[in-house]
């Protein structure tokens, strides 16, 4: 299996610390790694669904911290890439805690319907692993944005809301 660790693009290194590419060797029928326990929350896209102990997952898995060691297992060619995010970003970009997700990872998809499908379907059909990261990387910086936006406008309603009880 080869993999390598990049730095984040400058528009996500506010909420991701580094992604992690991995793909396995071609021939290899069925690939089983450790997930180990790495204390910050972190995003797996897989080009393969897979099993994740005892569960199957889908292709795009939030993971909020994993304390029980568990293991991944695919089956064919597939790359898997890994956003690991910022201690504070699973709050603030999808709006869940790392404690809802101790030990008990979900589906982007049901975190996050909206834009999950589309990126998930434009993922599959990305030719390149560079491709694959651009729009990953597009769909964390429109959640950055997003979230911006939010405390903006709570903040100027909140502002708002307390001068016009002095």
């Amino acid at each position: 299996m080869k993999a390598k660790i990049l730095s984040p693009n400058e528009t996500v290194c506010e909420y991701v610390t580094e992604i992690m590419v991995m793909q396995n060797d071609p021939g290899v029928k069925i690939s089983s790694m450790p997930i180990f326990a790495y204390g910050v929350p972190y995003l797996i896209f897989k080009t393969k669904k897979g099993i994740l102990g005892t569960k199957n997952t889908g292709y795009l898995t939030l993971f909020g911290q994993t304390i029980t060691p568990t293991y991944l297992t695919i089956e064919d060619d597939f790359i898997i890439i890994v956003y690991y995010f910022k201690p504070f970003a699973l709050l603030t970009l999808f709006r869940t805690s790392a404690k809802e997700l101790t030990d008990n990872p979900t589906d982007l998809l049901l975190v996050n319907s909206r834009y999950g499908r589309e990126l998930q379907e434009r993922l599959l059909n990305s030719v390149s692993v560079n491709d694959m990261i651009e729009l990953l990387d597009h769909y964390i910086y429109s959640l950055i944005v997003e979230s911006k936006v939010q405390t903006q406008l709570i903040y100027a309603t909140t502002r708002f809301a307390y001068r016009s009880i002095i």
